[in-house]
């Protein structure tokens, strides 16, 4: 989805990949008002279903292995750039490293990325 949006929003729109710690820097310098994470979740939702969570709302979800709590990432984001954070979960249709994106997914990442874009592009 990154790779998607940033073509047309290189300087408001950042893949972080396995590591969005690495990004903290061009963030802050894009001086936004809202950051939006998106990434793969389980939830229990069906899949494709999307969620939008604050970081209150997260709890100890992790990034990864080796990675802070996902709302503490958020809370230190957020304290860097004084800006609103929030995640857009997708519910993954299997969580097992290495699995191809199912269709359901792959719809709502499609559909996700369009909506994102109209709102970058009225937002200036």
């Amino acid at each position: 989805m990154a790779e998607a949006l940033r073509s047309r929003f290189p300087d408001r729109v950042f893949d972080g990949g396995q590591a969005p710690e690495h990004f903290m820097g061009p963030v802050r310098r894009a001086n936004p008002d809202t950051v939006l994470l998106i990434d793969a979740a389980d939830f229990g939702g069906e899949p494709g279903e999307v969620r939008i969570a604050g970081r209150d709302d997260v709890g100890g979800l992790m990034m990864g292995t080796h990675a802070p709590p996902l709302s503490m990432f958020m809370r230190l984001l957020s304290e860097a750039t004084g800006a609103d954070v929030h995640l857009a979960a997708i519910q993954a249709a299997s969580t097992a490293l290495g699995g191809t994106m199912c269709p359901e997914v792959a719809r709502a990442v499609t559909e996700l990325a369009a909506e994102l874009g109209e709102l970058l592009k009225e937002s200036g």
